[in-house]
């Protein structure tokens, strides 16, 4: 990956473990994530394009829950 950066997803509607899983397989099954570690509220990945950014918010939205913020760190 080129130019990655760290981000950080706060999401809203999670609630338990359950969450965590479809959250995590959703994310999983993406292109362009990479180091993904998810937990209630909050998932965090590198990401090496706003393109991946963009679709792991979309991919976190059709499960039913929200994406409230997305901070950016360079890795």
């Amino acid at each position: 990956m080129g130019n990655q950066q760290r981000i950080e997803l706060t999401i809203t509607g999670m609630h338990c473990g359950g969450c965590v899983r479809r959250v995590t397989g959703a994310l999983s099954a993406l292109e362009g994530l990479a180091d993904l570690t998810v937990e209630v509220g909050k998932a965090h990945f590198s990401a090496d394009d706003d393109q991946a950014v963009e679709a792991a918010g979309q991919a976190v939205e059709a499960l039913g829950f929200g994406v409230a913020n997305s901070q950016r760190s360079p890795s």
